[in-house]
């Protein structure tokens, strides 16, 4: 538990009524924590490229057909935000000129 306060991962109070009670908090949720364990995984064994790292996750994996359809829908829920980013930066342009 020190360690997880040290990393400000965890805070923790003790108890008004009982000192030797200390109640523990996270200080990130879940998906954050998951999400840099991701980055940090692409980072260390796929050079960053999240691509390859799916593609080494999924390659000698058995999907089921709904498996593979959730992941058809997250790729094109990153699709939808990557063209979004390039239409922002278009427009954004467009207003300097």
């Amino acid at each position: 538990m020190n360690r997880l306060c040290q990393k400000k991962l965890l805070s923790y109070v003790i108890d008004e009524n009982d000192a030797r009670i200390y109640i523990y908090t996270p200080l990130r949720s879940r998906e954050e924590c998951l999400e840099e364990k991701s980055r940090r995984f692409a980072d260390s064994y796929f050079s960053g490229s999240y691509a390859n790292a799916a593609a080494a996750l999924l390659k000698n994996t058995a999907l089921t057909e709904a498996q593979m359809e959730e992941l058809k829908g997250i790729l094109e829920t990153c699709k939808g935000r990557h063209s979004e980013t390039g239409r922002d930066k278009k427009m954004n342009k467009r207003k300097d000129l």
